[in-house]
């Protein structure tokens, strides 16, 4: 009688833990393939082009412009690139001088045996950054397994 009562629990204990085992697996699976959806359905960023051709056809559609109305609309487009295109010129060389400012600092607090280490590492990040800016971002690390 008391081992049939001690197996009858044995058995009890190891279905509830093989269910908690389970749901916590399934959990997890289902967030994962949640999360990688999420990231791969995420809308890239239109380039400007882009943009203008979809905002100027959503304007001409909803606003009903004429012939005459979406050419200006495409001046003032036009105007407003080459003034962004000025702001980001000015605001890329006052970058850069800051940037050149900075290197000097730093290069100055350095010893000479620590400012050829210095040149080497701001030579990786600039290969870094030149090739992110041409591959992309690198992908997300993997999730943790646990």
């Amino acid at each position: 009688m008391l081992k049939s009562k001690t197996s009858a629990a044995l058995s009890l204990v190891l279905v509830f833990v093989s269910g908690g085992l389970l749901g916590v697996l399934s959990h997890r699976a289902y967030t994962l393939r949640t999360a990688e959806a999420n990231l791969a359905a995420a809308p890239k960023r239109p380039d400007p082009s882009e943009w203008r051709k979809r905002n100027l056809a959503d304007m001409q559609q909803k606003l009903k412009l004429d012939a005459q109305q979406t050419g200006e609309m495409t001046k003032i487009f036009d105007q407003a690139e080459q003034e962004f295109g000025q702001i980001r010129s000015k605001w890329n060389t006052e970058n850069q001088a800051i940037q050149q400012e900075l290197v000097q600092k730093m290069e100055r607090v350095l010893r000479p045996d620590q400012q050829q280490l210095y040149q080497q590492y701001r030579q990786a990040r600039d290969a870094e950054r030149k090739r992110r800016k041409i591959d992309g971002p690198p992908p997300p690390p993997p999730p943790d397994k646990q």
